[in-house]
């Protein structure tokens, strides 16, 4: 499962009606967090420019990683990494780390640097 974007369906606050909601939402596998659960990477369109990290959004144009079979503009959200049931696994839409090997290194470079960051901030 590891460097496979998948799609999963996660819990958000629906601004519109005031509530948790849930949406299938693209994710990026960069660990197992044991038997039953996945360490992911959040992917979305960020549709706010303004909600963007310019060092953690990673962005994924569909022209350029095709076999990642994403229809948008969207960005890997590094520095909103999170951990889903196994269970909450829906689909497949492609592999990065079989298909674009030197990006799934590059984004777990910045997670790496990420975590770092927050562990540093935190002593």
């Amino acid at each position: 499962m590891i460097g496979k974007v998948c799609g999963f369906v996660m819990p958000f606050f629906n601004t519109a009606s005031g509530v948790n909601d849930f949406k299938m939402r693209p994710v990026l596998v960069v660990g197992i967090a044991d038997k039953d659960d996945l360490n992911v990477l959040p992917i979305s369109k960020v549709t706010k420019r303004a909600f963007l990290s310019p060092k953690y959004d990673y962005e994924l144009v569909p022209a350029t990683y095709p076999l990642l079979n994403l229809t948008d503009v969207s960005y890997v959200r590094i520095h909103k990494q999170t951990v889903v049931h196994t269970a909450s696994v829906v689909k497949q839409y492609g592999d990065m780390k079989l298909h674009y090997p030197d990006l799934f290194l590059e984004i777990l470079t910045l997670l790496d640097a990420y975590n770092q960051m927050l562990v540093s901030d935190a002593l």
